[in-house]
């Protein structure tokens, strides 16, 4: 019996588009430190 075989993924090129909202995200977090009950 063979072993199903799992598929690779690249993440780093799925996440390439969504990078520049994600930074900008993280940044916002990190400019106004409230990172429990955060405006977002």
């Amino acid at each position: 019996m063979t072993q199903p075989t799992v598929p690779y993924v690249n993440l780093a090129q799925q996440h390439q588009p969504l990078k520049p909202a994600l930074l900008a995200a993280v940044s916002r977090v990190l400019d106004h430190g409230q990172f429990i009950l955060a405006p977002k």
